[in-house]
């Protein structure tokens, strides 16, 4: 199909045709194919780039956007060498969309007064591999689109035609388009104006690639074998899915939160509260509140630190097994101090710089694990500071202040958010719950520890303790053993099928009158309690709800909700106590 083998000298061949129509155009092309066999070059070396005639594609997320480019979108070209006027030929015309520059002979040049030479601008953008992808998602999508593993090309600058307006920092895209890369050839042009040009030999941007995007889509990643039900021909398949799922969710969510135990040494409160965490998102926002998130506080963590660090990898395990984008961050005293974890922009050359590995620009739908368990007392410079306002502005409103050195941007996000701490988390870091872990089952892990102490000794320096991992000190129970890859892909689609259906929540009639009367026994037992305390029950009831991939809400879910927040207040108070 020339259109895609030979897309450049196919939209050559057409003059007067805008980016908007060629976006639609190849809308209506894609949907006939099979859009795996257009090249994914994600990750791929240059000799396995395909020429630049074939349209390409490249997934990423958008990690800056730069000020509009002018260039010639088609120009006539006259030759200088025929100045008589008897013998002096036809400008000729050239399209100048989807490439660096134009190509002309040196005798030649654009003729800027022809009334057919037409300038546009375009939009170029960063793009990045998804940060903070699982293992399990990269070899997901490897298998469904490439095989290859070679770190080449991770990002990419992308040159917008149309639409960009629709785009925003942060959005995962699949860009399909035509591959340049940077030309040196100075009898080539396209800039109408130097000043504007987009400096791609900028050190930052030196040896990247740049594609010129024909058509772009968004792309809301749940689990690759889950397309969200965003139109009719998705919603059948996705109701089909769901339907096979609902003749068994009693027995994968049981077996789900049987498998969180083993990674929370039997706390079932806990293992309950992780579940509807991670099934948890932003359904949307109502002023500066942020309804169906949840942010969960889980303290209690033992005090001596091997104990403590290994029950975080378990849990840090736990999530890394079963969800697609998690985001580790360590709160020290000196990670805080060292480096801003929100985006800060150089406005010298128009780059946004991310100084900590574990900076907080990441995807719609990542899981943050905020680890508190290793901080302890200690000064905070201006940088700690900072970062301590920029995660409690997460916590509290969804929102990352972008530092543009002059003012703060901020830019909503949507996140799921778990703090682990060993008393109640700071006082900034206020999350919508707090759950004191079981220390009666705690022991567990200090058994599992001595046990494996004891091989090491054997086997290796002690020095290695550290690097215990979570199958380690879970090895000897049949559970975790005997889970399959089977059994794990299931519950990654249920809980990506609870999330996407905790979107439909709605209440029956009678449910909301005994919802009313549970609010209000609340406020006579606590005066503390406001309308926080029933937009989070109310949110634990939605994502219970999901986590049972029923629609609507009856009194058996609102029970359950019920009898667990009840639960929860009963063990934090008598920890208060204590």
């Amino acid at each position: 199909m020339e259109s895609i083998s030979n897309c450049f000298d196919f939209v050559s061949e057409t003059f007067n045709k805008t980016g908007e129509y060629w976006f639609d155009f190849y809308s209506s092309l894609f949907g006939k194919i099979n859009i795996n066999e257009i090249p994914l070059i994600n990750n791929k070396q240059t000799s396995q780039i395909p020429n630049d005639q074939q349209i390409i594609r490249f997934r990423g997320m958008i990690s800056n956007q730069f000020s509009p480019e002018y260039y010639f979108s088609q120009c006539a070209i006259k030759n200088n060498e025929n100045t008589d006027n008897d013998t002096k030929e036809k400008d000729v015309m050239k399209i100048g969309m989807y490439q660096e520059n134009i190509e002309i002979d040196k005798t030649c040049e654009i003729d800027s007064n022809n009334v057919n030479t037409k300038i546009n601008e375009r939009i170029p953008m960063l793009l990045l591999n998804p940060p903070n992808q699982t293992s399990w998602i990269q070899n997901e999508e490897e298998k469904i689109d490439i095989n290859q593993k070679s770190n080449t090309f991770n990002k990419c600058i992308a040159k917008f035609y149309c639409h960009a307006s629709l785009l925003k920092i942060c959005d995962v895209i699949d860009i399909y388009g035509i591959l340049r890369l940077p030309s040196n050839d100075e009898t080539s042009h396209n800039e109408p104006d130097e000043d504007n040009k987009f400096d791609i030999e900028n050190d930052s941007f030196k040896g990247l690639p740049c594609i010129h995007v024909i058509y772009w889509k968004k792309v809301e990643h749940y689990h690759p074998e889950i397309i969200p039900p965003n139109d009719n021909d998705n919603i059948v398949s996705f109701n089909k899915m769901l339907n096979e799922f609902r003749q068994n969710v009693e027995n994968i969510r049981s077996s789900l939160i049987n498998f969180i135990l083993t990674f929370v040494n039997d706390d079932k409160l806990a293992a309950e509260y992780i579940l509807l965490q991670m099934v948890s998102q932003i359904i949307f926002r109502n002023c500066e509140t942020c309804i169906g998130s949840l942010s969960v506080n889980l303290f209690g963590f033992p005090s001596n630190d091997i104990h403590c660090e290994l029950l975080v990898k378990q849990i840090t395990q736990l999530y890394h097994l079963l969800l697609p984008y998690v985001l580790n961050i360590d709160i020290t005293i000196d990670n805080l101090n060292s480096a801003r974890l929100v985006p800060i922009k150089n406005l010298d050359s128009d780059v946004l710089e991310l100084q900590s590995k574990h900076n907080l620009q990441f995807v719609e739908g990542t899981h943050v694990i905020l680890n508190e368990t290793p901080l302890t007392s200690g000064q905070l410079n201006n940088t700690g500071v900072l970062n301590i306002q920029a995660l409690n502005e997460l916590i509290t409103k969804q929102k990352i202040s972008y530092d543009f050195k002059f003012h703060q941007f901020p830019f909503d996000t949507n996140c799921s958010i778990i703090v682990l701490a060993k008393s109640k988390s700071m006082p900034e870091l206020k999350c919508d719950v707090d759950i004191n872990l079981n220390l009666n089952v705690l022991s567990n892990i200090v058994e599992s520890n001595e046990e494996i102490n004891d091989e090491n000794e054997e086997n290796q320096n002690n020095s290695n303790r550290k690097d215990i991992t979570m199958h380690e000190v879970t090895k000897r129970k049949d559970s975790t053993k005997q889970i399959s890859s089977e059994q794990l892909n299931e519950w990654r689609k249920y809980i990506a099928i609870a999330r996407l259906i905790s979107k439909r929540f709605s209440l029956q009639k009678n449910t909301r009158q005994v919802i009313e009367e549970d609010f209000v026994n609340i406020l006579k037992k606590n005066h503390n309690s406001n309308e926080n305390t029933l937009h989070s029950r109310l949110t634990l009831l939605r994502l219970m709800n999901a986590s049972f991939l029923k629609e609507e809400c009856d009194c058996e879910m609102l029970k359950k909700m019920q009898d667990l927040e009840n639960q929860r207040l009963l063990r934090n108070q008598k920890s208060i106590k204590k």
